[in-house]
């Protein structure tokens, strides 16, 4: 019985010691995954806030109005995606979300045309001006992210613009999808 006392007497310093070890790897994986949270949080933080100061360039074009639009939907910036359209009663950036993650980090949209179609839209003659644009685009998601109703290839979807006043922005209207790619 001593002899086995003895044994046990002296694994007990080694199984401390790997214990020890643990302790110290398990604590160094919460404090590196502690730090990278803070990281992407201020991250977060700062693209919401860059988002919410977003202003809309004046004097744009009805299909550069369209392109920022799409630059602003790539980047998830939905103030700007709010900015180039008219408001909408239920969607308020200022108080809701400026900055959408899951669309900039896990949707890719690209522009591939967007071309002015020749005369005026109808429905807007109490407007100053107002403009027709169709675009192509392709819109990829990943890991669940973005609107599965949406299509990967996205072809003459077209934009309905209008400058309601003569010093007015083009503000884009409705849109007519097509989901036939």
């Amino acid at each position: 019985m001593s002899i086995e006392r003895e044994e046990t007497a002296a694994a007990a310093p080694k199984k401390r010691r790997i214990f020890r070890w643990a302790m110290a790897v398990v604590t160094l994986l919460f404090v590196c995954l502690a730090g990278g949270a803070f990281y992407v949080s201020r991250l977060l933080e700062d693209k919401e806030l860059e988002c919410l100061n977003t202003e809309l360039p004046h004097g744009l074009s009805a299909v550069d109005t369209v392109k920022q639009y799409f630059e602003y939907w790539d980047a998830g910036n939905n103030t700007g995606m709010y900015q180039a359209a008219l408001p909408d009663e239920n969607q308020d950036p200022v108080n809701g979300e400026s900055f959408n993650a899951g669309l900039c980090y896990f949707c890719d949209i690209k522009l591939e045309r967007a071309e002015q179609a020749d005369g005026m839209a109808e429905g807007f003659e109490g407007c100053c001006e107002s403009a027709i644009v169709t675009v192509d685009f392709t819109y990829h998601s990943r890991y669940g992210f973005g609107d599965r109703t949406i299509p990967e290839s996205n072809k003459g979807w077209e934009f309905y613009l209008a400058k309601i006043n003569e010093n007015d922005d083009f503000k884009i209207i409705s849109v007519a999808r097509t989901f036939d790619g």
